[in-house]
């Protein structure tokens, strides 16, 4: 039977802008440190990663330098699905992702194709409901965010510690959510979901 992985990249932000938090306070306490926190203008530094998980787990998390290329894509894959095969006794799988340049151009296809790795070709390039990675990620990034890195280095730390601490019934939840997902999609015509 084939493995489906779902991937996708993401950045993850050292001091994201959250407008959402919300804090009760008595009059005069407007000022007072429990009910401040600190903002930075552009939500400060940032690392960009690559991740790709199944119904079995968490796949692989790689932190990517730089802008990803369709050469890093290609070595990318290469050497996450050949690892993969080697430890999973496997032969092919089945990517969901977003079909981004990088993620179609020759050299990637190429080595796909070589790798035995199949992808959706209908598979819309903007409809983040229909990636179970996406939900994922939100889940991710706020466990990271939990921790409340202060450095890079931090955050690089914490990112795959809990990128290896996603609990299995979370993963199996969403992906198993796809198909209703699909089936609200088709119902809307591709328009605007409720989900």
């Amino acid at each position: 039977m084939e493995k489906y992985f779902f991937a996708d990249e993401v950045s993850l932000e050292l001091h994201p802008k959250d407008s959402r938090k919300r804090v009760r306070r008595g009059r005069g306490e407007r000022y007072k440190a429990p009910y401040v926190v600190p903002t930075f203008k552009y939500g400060g530094e940032k690392l960009m990663f690559w991740g790709c998980v199944s119904y079995d787990g968490p796949v692989d998390l790689v932190l990517i330098e730089g802008t990803l290329k369709g050469d890093d894509y290609k070595d990318l894959l290469d050497e996450v699905i050949t690892r993969f095969y080697e430890e999973h006794n496997r032969r092919s799988i089945c990517l969901v992702e977003d079909h981004s340049r990088v993620h179609d151009c020759k050299t990637v296809s190429k080595k796909k194709v070589e790798l035995k790795i199949r992808s959706l070709n209908n598979y819309p390039a903007n409809s983040p409901d229909l990636n179970a990675i996406e939900h994922i990620w939100a889940y991710w990034k706020k466990r990271v965010q939990n921790r409340n890195p202060q450095t890079l280095e931090q955050l690089e730390t914490y990112a795959y510690e809990e990128w290896d601490n996603i609990p299995l019934d979370i993963i199996h939840s969403i992906i198993s959510s796809m198909p209703k997902r699909l089936e609200v999609l088709y119902s809307s015509r591709g328009l605007h979901a409720k989900y």
